[in-house]
């Protein structure tokens, strides 16, 4: 009776870690590889006094369109749960904040705040950055300017976690790490 209980729940074990690994399988196989989704930033600039320009450009080298949420949807150095992120480091170490946004859009997220990039297409955008507003982290007070002169690390990332329109892309992209010199 103890070995036919015993069978009985090795049994199931095996069917549940089927179950399991198959559903893991399907996900893999159904969702682009994330190494055929490239995005790039840049900026003409090396050395900035002021505002910095962002150049962005996603490839979509897989073989399913892409949905991703448009660059209204784009927050600096707020670490968030959906939507572009773009961190901005100090000296590699220090995060860095700014008091506004760079255009947010409306609160409510539909499948028309969503942006289709094709198969083999390419998809650019921009968005500036006021060096003078930002502030480290730790000290977070509007009416201060940024006098943290020297160099700057930043980097996009991309996740949509909620995914308000359903055949939004499901991952998490990276892009580059690009570096500039902030002067007075």
């Amino acid at each position: 009776m103890i070995y036919s209980a015993n069978m009985r729940n090795l049994a199931i074990l095996l069917f549940l870690t089927l179950i399991i690994t198959s559903c893991d399988v399907s996900n893999y196989i159904l969702s682009p590889q994330l190494n055929d989704i490239k995005l790039t930033i840049s900026t003409p600039r090396d050395t900035i006094y002021d505002f910095a320009i962002i150049n962005v450009s996603i490839e979509n080298n897989t073989i399913d369109d892409l949905y991703l949420l448009d660059k209204r949807f784009c927050d600096i150095s707020r670490p968030k749960a959906t939507k572009w992120n773009f961190e901005i480091f100090f000296q590699d170490t220090i995060r860095m904040i700014t008091p506004m946004l760079i255009n947010h859009g409306g609160r409510r997220k539909t499948k028309e705040n969503y942006v289709l990039i094709k198969s083999g297409d390419k998809y650019n955008f921009y968005f500036s950055v006021d060096f003078g507003d930002l502030l480290p982290s730790s000290r977070y007070m509007a009416s201060q300017s940024n006098n943290d002169f020297g160099e700057y690390s930043m980097k996009l990332s991309y996740h949509d976690c909620l995914r308000y329109y359903m055949k939004a892309f499901q991952g998490r992209i990276e892009s580059n790490v690009i570096t500039v010199v902030y002067k007075p």
